[in-house]
């Protein structure tokens, strides 16, 4: 836990809440609220030192459990994704039990082969100890597209304030814009950084020549979050269960079944959004 950003503070879950995960749709991006950064906010080009940052304001909001795991999520998620075998090459059930070169572990997603890429615990570990980062990132087959994607909002002081990404995922069974990771300090609430972030992140949709919706994953915990995406436009997606969703059938016992309209439905009530 960053000793900067206590338990106590305000994170903007409210547990008291039943928990459901839930996507959230925006399908016209074009169309969206505008809001400047807080004066002596900006947008900062990435440094080294901000994945540990990242770590730290993922795990003091309850988006992780702890640094070193938030720490492997923005390897994963954000330098090493490009080398995963992507929904097209996987393997169908039939083929499920064959070798595919590259696995890592039941655990993690396998590499594509004839990739090369950093060992993904060594750069973990020279992320906490504060090594030099040079050769891990330079060896990282999605490093700039990490630079352009991940935003990273600091404050007057230089540390970091607020992130989000507009990175992409395949939760229905295709490629779209996803906005991931979504994290603002508590030490900073009340300041508009949520909206601009949003804003910068719409703008970055615009510069990157994106196409088609937007979605985002969420949950009910986070009420507050979910009325500032429903100001850009975002909803509770209404479809049936998209290919790839597994958010939150993990969490459940398996006994009970699972039914994803019918747990949607619930969401809606839970938030009072109809």
């Amino acid at each position: 836990m960053n000793t900067d950003m206590t338990a106590a503070q305000d994170t903007g879950m409210d547990k008291s809440l039943p928990y459901f995960g839930l996507i959230m749709t925006q399908d016209t991006p074009a169309d969206h609220p505008v809001f400047p950064l807080p004066e002596g906010y900006a947008f900062s080009s990435f440094r080294a030192e901000y994945i540990l940052a990242w770590a730290r304001l993922q795990t003091a909001v309850g988006q992780m459990e702890n640094v070193p795991d938030a720490v492997r999520c923005f390897i994963r998620d954000f330098l090493l994704t490009d080398a995963f075998i992507t929904p097209a090459d996987r393997p169908s059930e039939t083929d499920a039990a064959a070798d595919i070169p590259g696995r890592q572990s039941e655990n993690t997603m396998p590499y594509k082969s004839g990739i090369a890429v950093p060992d993904a615990e060594r750069f973990t570990n020279a992320v906490l100890d504060g090594k030099d980062l040079s050769a891990y990132l330079a060896a990282c087959p999605a490093y700039e597209k990490m630079r352009r994607r991940v935003l990273f909002l600091t404050a007057p002081d230089g540390t970091l304030a607020a992130t989000g990404a507009l990175w992409d995922g395949d939760t229905f069974g295709e490629m779209r814009p996803l906005l991931h990771w979504i994290a603002a300090d508590p030490q900073h609430q009340g300041k508009g950084l949520g909206k601009a972030l949003l804003s910068g992140l719409f703008d970055l949709y615009d510069r990157e020549g994106l196409t088609g919706g937007i979605y985002l994953i969420t949950q009910t915990w986070s009420p507050r979050a979910v009325r500032l995406y429903m100001r850009f436009g975002f909803a509770v997606y209404p479809g049936p269960r998209p290919k790839n969703w597994a958010f939150e059938e993990k969490l459940q016992d398996p006994a009970a079944g699972f039914d994803f309209e019918k747990n949607m439905r619930t969401v809606r009530r839970i938030l009072g959004v109809f």
